[in-house]
């Protein structure tokens, strides 16, 4: 198989889903490539471009006792609204 090309199976296993993730992928369009009989074949040029897509820009989170008040106080506020008590 050409170095351009991949199985869904490398493609899945590149993007660090599963392989019905990475069929999911090729049929909404999300990834480029072509059948051969039953067989998909995947460019391993839109796999990267689907990664460059869908990175997270915003940076690490803070770590230690800075982001904790802010994990805490979420967690609070989505406990608070699907409780039925209040």
């Amino acid at each position: 198989m050409s170095a351009d090309v991949i199985t869904v199976k490398e493609a899945a296993k590149r993007l660090g889903v599963g392989l019905r993730t990475a069929y999911l992928l090729f049929e909404r369009g999300e990834l480029d490539g072509y059948r051969v009989g039953r067989r998909l074949i995947v460019y391993a040029s839109s796999v990267s471009s689907y990664q460059h897509e869908h990175r997270n820009n915003k940076g690490p989170m803070p770590a230690g006792p800075a982001s904790t008040p802010y994990v805490y106080k979420h967690l609070f506020q989505k406990t608070l609204k699907s409780s039925s008590v209040l």
